[in-house]
C-alpha cells in the first residue's frame, strides 16, 4: 500500500513539474515577444529559469547586421515577484561602474513601469524602504519605459543586463568535477574571488565604463547586502592578460540584487554590518570551493573554533574544521577566511586589510605554492590554471556535461548554499533563505577537543 501511495505521489509530483515547466517555457516565449518589433533585436534563447524569474538571451545588431553585443533580458515569474524586479534595478543604479557586478543596460525595449505594477504591494518587513519609493530620483525608471498606460498594459516587466561569457562559478565547477578534474580550486583562483565583496561602488553615471571598486578615504562603506549570494549568482567574465588581479584568473561578477536591502547604516559595536554580511558571504563560498568534495554542515550547526589572528588575538569563527586544516591551500588565506566568519564582527578584519592582503596574495608568483603537501603546487601555474578554466568553459559546448551526470561528483550543497546574515546580536546567525535563527554561542570549553 505505501508503495503505491509513493509511486503516486512521484506520478503527481512529475505531472507537476511537466505543467511547471510548460508554463515557464510559454512565458519565456511571451517575454521574447516583446523584442521582435525591434529589428536590431534577435532573440537567441533561454538562459536561465530560477525561483523568482528567468532570463532570456538576446542578440543586438548594427544598422549592417553585424553583431553589436549580446544582452540578457531578466523578468518575474509571477505579479508576487514583480517589486523583486524593480527592487533590483534600483540597486544596479547604485552599483553602474563596479567592476565585479554584472550591469544594468539601459534599453529601450525592456520596461518595468508597468500596469500589473501599479498597484503591486511593496515588500514589508525587511527594514528596507520599498522600491520605487524612497531614491526614485536616483534609481527612476529604466531608459525608454512606457507608461502604465500606454502599449505595454499587460506586459510582464523585464530589465536588460549586460552578457557575461562564461556562465556562473556554480556551472563551472559541476563541469570540472564532472570531467574528472583530481584537486581542489588553485589558491590563486580563491584570492581572486574574494576582491570581489568590495564595499565602495563607483556611483558612475548610466553607461559607465566599469571600474575596479577601491578603497575610498573619508568615505563610509556602503551598507548595501546583495542577499543571495550562494555561486549560482557569481558569474565569469574575462581574463585580462597584464592585468594584476585578473591576469591568470577572470573577472567576477556578482548578480541578482532582487532581494538586496540596506543593511542598519547605524554603528554596531562601532562596525558596519553590510560589508561583512557580504565579506562572510563571500568567504562561505570560498570555503565550499576550497574543499568542494566535502559536505560542510551548516555554520548554526557547528561548534565554533578559536584561532588566533595575526596580531595575536583568540578569536571564535564558525568557519569549517575542514577547510582550516586543509593543508593544500595557503595558510594565509585559511586564516582570512576564518576570520571573516568570526562570531563577533569587532574580530572580522576591515576591509582596508582584506583589500591589502588579496592584492598581496594575487601577485605572487606560482613558485610560492611550490611545497604544498600532495603535489597540490602543480595546479597553481599559470598553464594549469589558464587550462582550468579553458577545458570547462571556454570548450563549453564540446563538455555537454549533464547535472544528472555530475551530481556524483559534486555534494548538491554547492549549488544553493544557504548564506547566513547576521542579526542584531554578533553571536547569532540567521540563514537568508528559510531565516530561522539559532544561538551560535556554543563556544567549546578550555579543555574541549574539537574534532
Amino acid at each position: 500500500m505505501e508503495s503505491k501511495t509513493a509511486a503516486a505521489q512521484a506520478v503527481m509530483a512529475a505531472r507537476r513539474k511537466e505543467l511547471e515547466d510548460q508554463e515557464n517555457a510559454r512565458l519565456a516565449d511571451e517575454v521574447a515577444s516583446y523584442f521582435r518589433s525591434n529589428p536590431r533585436l534577435r532573440y537567441v534563447e533561454p538562459a536561465g529559469i530560477g525561483r523568482h524569474g528567468g532570463v532570456l538571451l538576446l542578440r543586438e545588431n548594427d544598422d549592417g547586421g553585424r553583431m553589436k553585443r549580446r544582452l540578457v533580458i531578466k523578468y518575474s515569474l509571477n505579479p508576487k515577484e514583480d517589486d523583486a524586479l524593480r527592487n533590483e534595478h534600483r540597486w544596479l543604479k547604485r552599483l553602474r561602474g563596479a567592476e565585479h557586478i554584472g550591469q544594468l543596460v539601459e534599453l529601450a525595449d525592456a520596461s518595468l513601469e508597468l500596469v500589473s505594477l501599479k498597484n503591486a504591494p511593496r515588500s514589508q518587513g525587511d527594514g528596507q524602504t520599498a522600491p520605487g519609493q524612497a531614491d526614485a530620483g536616483e534609481a527612476g525608471p529604466a531608459a525608454g519605459n512606457q507608461s502604465a498606460d500606454d502599449k505595454d498594459n499587460g506586459r510582464r516587466p523585464t530589465l536588460a543586463l549586460e552578457y557575461v561569457e562564461h556562465g556562473t562559478v556554480f556551472q563551472w565547477m559541476r563541469k570540472l568535477y564532472g570531467m574528472g578534474y583530481p584537486a581542489g580550486i588553485p589558491n590563486r583562483i580563491l584570492w581572486s574571488l574574494l576582491l570581489c565583496p568590495m564595499a565602495y561602488p563607483p556611483d558612475g553615471p548610466d553607461g559607465a565604463e566599469p571600474r575596479r571598486e577601491t578603497i575610498q578615504p573619508g568615505r563610509e562603506p556602503s551598507t548595501l547586502t546583495q542577499g543571495s549570494g550562494h555561486l549560482n549568482n557569481v558569474l565569469i567574465s574575462k581574463i585580462f592578460p597584464g592585468d594584476p588581479d585578473h591576469s591568470y584568473a577572470p573577472l567576477f561578477k556578482l548578480i541578482d540584487f532582487g532581494r538586496g536591502m540596506e543593511e542598519d547604516s547605524s554603528r554596531q559595536e562601532g562596525v558596519h554590518i553590510g560589508y561583512i554580511t557580504n565579506i562572510y558571504a563571500m568567504a562561505q563560498a570560498i570555503e565550499t570551493l576550497m574543499v568542494p568534495r566535502q559536505s560542510l554542515p551548516l555554520p548554526n550547526q557547528r561548534e565554533i573554533i578559536d584561532i588566533e589572528d595575526p596580531y595575536g588575538n583568540e578569536i571564535g569563527t564558525v568557519a569549517s574544521m575542514q577547510m582550516l586544516t586543509n593543508q593544500e591551500s595557503d595558510g594565509d588565506l585559511r586564516l582570512l577566511l576564518g576570520r571573516c566568519m568570526a562570531v563577533d564582527n569587532q574580530h572580522v578584519p576591515p576591509l582596508s586589510e582584506v583589500l591589502e592582503r588579496c592584492e598581496t596574495a594575487v601577485a605572487r608568483p606560482a613558485e610560492y605554492y611550490a611545497n604544498l603537501p600532495n603535489g597540490a603546487g602543480r595546479y597553481e601555474t599559470d598553464g594549469a590554471i589558464r587550462q582550468f578554466f579553458e577545458v570547462p568553459i571556454l570548450n563549453a559546448d564540446e563538455v555537454g556535461m549533464d547535472i544528472d551526470v555530475t551530481a556524483r561528483f559534486l555534494p548538491r550543497h554547492l549549488e544553493q548554499v544557504g548564506f547566513f546574515r547576521r542579526t542584531g546580536n554578533p553571536r547569532t546567525m540567521q540563514v537568508i533563505y528559510c531565516r530561522p535563527v539559532v544561538n551560535a554561542a556554543n563556544r567549546p570549553g578550555a579543555g574541549e577537543q574539537v574534532e
